[in-house]
């Protein structure tokens, strides 16, 4: 009897170890499964029920498994706090516990994505934060020199001036031709003598020295509307993955008001330039309509033969206009015209009006039309018109406090703390590659 008991105990054994076997084995199999899938839970599950069954392995995986959970629930919680800081630092540590984790490399992706789209804003804004500064000036040819060198020399750097001013001049640079001295004489009526002189050629190098700051000025403008409109669009990319973060509503509002200041500065441009411009040419109006009248009055010649002594001054006057004012007017007015929408909208839109009317009418008190009488009632009107534009214009523009607010307001941007966590930065760095656009 002892013997039949013994054997029935040994044979209840071998079914038990068979059993735990088949049963582990099994397990080993859910748990092989889940971790292809990388699906936690069940790995959770299947490492719980292997150690309660003495799996030494999965006894020792069991808290790492556990530790994920908690992180991918930390992860969720912060996805659903719009906490992005805490969503990539969540996501970075689940990636560590369970590399293969899809919920987790979507996580670091998106949230990532958001950082590094307003950090790219932040950077467009960091290059034109700083206040304009005027391009170095280069150095002119020396002007020095004795006998036929000191000729030859003047001659070619007149030459180059000219060029540098948009004038063809002949192919020999050793002989000062016609067609040079007539260029110059278009530019610089005062010169109709054939000397050219150091003072002739100094004062043509300044004309090109002005030009080269007016266009550097002209390019840096274009570039702070760019690099501001990169900058809103970049904030926008970021908004659409999260409407609800705080960082990229923040970063938005600042980009509002440096873009509202930088319209600000644009309509009190066109208004300066526009201004100056009209004046200008109602100066030379003023001269050309007195010689008409003095003709008309003294019959000592015809009204035509009078006009073309007076066109000489208005075409420099046109030269003037062009290169001076309404070169600035007309790019000013470009970069506002990209602007689509915002609180500056009104004056953008005012500003636009303004220059195309100031424009239009310096350009029309230097042509005349029909009669004697047809040229002063057009002066006239142009007159009043600008009078009319220039208190509306006047009244729209706010009055500035500081003569830099937009350079204030752009800083505001760049120095804007993206980050709470000092080991944010870092995540995003390690993960360049998954998260970049």
């Amino acid at each position: 009897m002892k013997t039949g008991m013994f054997w029935g105990v040994a044979l209840s054994f071998l079914l038990l170890t068979a059993c735990n076997d088949k049963e582990i084995e099994t397990e080993k199999a859910k748990l092989e499964l889940a971790r292809t899938k990388q699906d936690l839970d069940q790995m959770f599950l299947s490492s719980r029920k292997l150690t309660e069954l003495g799996d030494k392995e999965a006894k020792t995986e069991l808290p790492r498994i556990t530790d994920a959970i908690r992180t991918r629930e930390a992860m969720l919680t912060a996805i659903a706090d719009h906490d992005h800081e805490a969503v990539l630092v969540a996501a970075d540590k689940l990636l560590a516990l369970s590399p293969q984790n899809k919920d987790a490399t979507r996580a670091l992706r998106e949230s990532g994505q958001i950082f590094w789209l307003l950090s790219r804003a932040q950077s467009e804004l960091a290059a034109v934060s700083e206040q304009y500064a005027v391009p170095p000036e280069v150095n002119r040819e020396s002007l020095t020199g004795s006998g036929p060198d000191a000729e030859r020399l003047r001659i070619n750097a007149l030459k180059r001036a000219l060029r540098d001013l948009g004038q063809k001049t002949a192919p020999n640079d050793d002989v000062m031709a016609a067609q040079d001295l007539a260029a110059m004489r278009e530019l610089e009526p005062s010169y109709q003598g054939d000397q050219i002189t150091d003072d002739v050629v100094a004062t043509f190098w300044k004309k090109v020295r002005r030009q080269e700051i007016q266009d550097a000025r002209i390019a840096w403008d274009e570039r702070r509307f760019v690099a501001i409109r990169n900058a809103r669009e970049m904030v926008s990319k970021a908004r659409s993955l999260d409407p609800q973060f705080k960082g990229s509503l923040q970063l938005e509002e600042l980009l509002e008001k440096a873009q509202a200041e930088m319209i600000v500065d644009a309509a009190v441009e066109i208004y300066l330039a526009g201004s100056y411009a009209f004046l200008a040419a109602a100066q030379a109006n003023e001269t050309i309509l007195n010689g008409l009248n003095q003709a008309a009055r003294m019959r000592s010649g015809s009204i035509q033969e009078m006009w073309n002594l007076m066109s000489p001054l208005a075409s420099a006057m046109k030269r003037t206009l062009k290169y001076d004012y309404l070169k600035r007017l007309e790019a000013t007015s470009k970069n506002l015209a990209s602007y689509k929408g915002g609180p500056a909208l009104a004056l953008a839109e005012e500003a636009q009006k303004f220059a195309v009317m100031s424009a239009r009418n310096a350009e029309r008190l230097l042509e005349p039309t029909g009669s004697l009488v047809d040229f002063r009632k057009a002066s006239l009107d142009s007159m009043d018109e600008f009078k009319l534009f220039d208190v509306r214009f006047k009244a729209a523009l706010p009055r500035k406090t500081d003569a830099d607010e937009f350079t204030a307001a752009a800083k505001a941007v760049v120095n804007y703390g993206l980050y709470s966590r000092g080991e944010t930065p870092a995540i995003i760095r390690k993960n360049e590659k998954v998260i970049s656009l």
